[in-house]
Parts: C-alpha cells; structure tokens; sequence
C-alpha cells in the first residue's frame, strides 16, 4: 500500500494512521462529486496518479447524506477508475494491494457541492475544488466558456461545467454582448444558434417582451434545451410559469 495524508497500509488491509493536531480546517474536494471537510495537520496533496492509473480510498470519515440527515462514521470509500466504487465501515474494506489511502479520521464526506450561477472560468477551478465545488453553472456563455467546459472533460483538478448562451435580451439591455430579441418572429432562429453552438441552457435575460419571451420558450423546448435566467419584468412570476 502507498502513504498518503497521515496513512501506511499493511498488508492484509490494517492501517496505522499518524494523526495530525487538531485545528486547522482543511477541505479536499476529490473531483468526483464528493468533498471531505474537517480538522488536521495540514491539507493532504492529491493523489499523485490519476483516479484512471490506480485505485485509492478514503478510510475513517463519517460519511454524510443530507438526503436522511444521517452521519455514517468511520466509513470508508474505495475508488477505481475515476469511479466510486465500493463504500463501507472501515472494518470490511478489502482494498486493492496498490490502493493509495488517504486518512480521514476527523473529516466528513459529503457529496461535491453545486455552484448554480457562476461567471467566472477556469482561473477559479482551484478555488472551486478547494471549497468542495464538483459542479459549476457559467450562466453567461462565450467561446471562451465552451472550451473550459471541454478542458475540465478531461483529466484536470477542477469542476464538471455547465454553460448556458449568450444573454438573450430585449432593446433595452446596456452590456453590448448580449443578443437582441425584439421579436417573436426572431426566437426559433436565435436559440437554434445557440442549440447548433454547444452551449447547455439557453440564457434569458431581461426587457424581452411577453411575445418574444414565449417563443423563444417553445422554441427550446421545440430544440429540447432548457431555459435559464431572469425573468423580465413585462412577464412577470405568473408569465414565467406559464
């Protein structure tokens, strides 16, 4: 067995975990979809390999579901090929003879936390796993954005990403990025572009007027893609809804 953060496995399965001071706060996001929070020494490294290369385990964290409120202690999870693939009580793990173990004794494991609005791109990524963040909303979409998303597809230390379009937006809009609809007429076109360019959720934004709001909303679901943002204020809660 490798060490890692405070752990040497013997063979068998046993462990002899070096336990830190208590007090600093550390928070190790595993980049899928789960994040460890709690007190020790220092905040433990990464696994040197990739999640795809060597299988590696969490043991001795009180897991957390905050579906049922109930914490699970002195759990372990053993992940394989960038998946999770078994979790336990620390008794019956059966760890692979080159798994890389990270000790968790005092921290708690919950699942990756979602950032549901965001506009900033991969400049953040460490920010976002640092703070248990495995999920990110861009809610303004560009170029640059796209190939973020494409980027953290791959083998890279940051969150899964989700990009909405361009701001869709009536005459009055101040920001010069945005695109107009002043129309109905002009909907299906412009969220076709947005469909055709990659992008996950069309963006609505603000001063459209009811009739452009309404098509552009048949027009995503004719496209089979979602609608995200603001609700302008001549639809109103009730328009919106409808």
């Amino acid at each position: 067995m490798r060490r890692f953060g405070g752990v040497q496995t013997a063979p068998g399965g046993a462990r002899e975990p070096r336990r830190g001071r208590p007090g600093a706060r550390v928070v190790l996001a595993l980049g899928l979809g789960l994040a460890l929070t709690g007190v020790g020494s220092a905040t433990p490294e990464p696994p040197p390999q990739s999640p795809a290369q060597r299988a590696w385990a969490v043991m001795g964290a009180t897991v957390v579901d905050p579906v049922s409120g109930v914490t699970v202690p002195e759990q372990s999870i053993l992940v394989r090929a960038g998946r999770i693939e078994w979790i336990g009580a620390d008794r019956a793990a059966d760890l692979p003879a080159d798994t890389t173990v990270l000790d968790a004794e005092g921290r708690f494991v919950v699942p990756g936390l979602v950032d549901m609005h965001i506009h900033v791109t991969a400049q953040a990524d460490a920010l976002f796993v640092a703070n248990g963040v495995t999920t990110v909303r861009r809610m303004h979409g560009n170029e640059e954005a796209l190939q973020w998303r494409e980027r953290n597809r791959g083998d890279v230390l940051g969150p899964r990403v989700f990009v909405a379009g361009p701001l869709l937006a009536g005459d009055a809009t101040p920001w010069g990025h945005e695109i107009r609809v002043d129309l109905p007429s002009q909907a299906a076109d412009v969220v076709g572009r947005v469909a055709r360019d990659g992008y996950d959720f069309v963006k609505i934004y603000d001063d459209l007027d009811p009739g452009s709001y309404a098509a552009i909303a048949a027009a995503a679901r004719a496209q089979g893609i979602a609608t995200v943002g603001h609700v302008p204020i001549d639809v109103g809660i009730a328009g919106a809804v409808e």
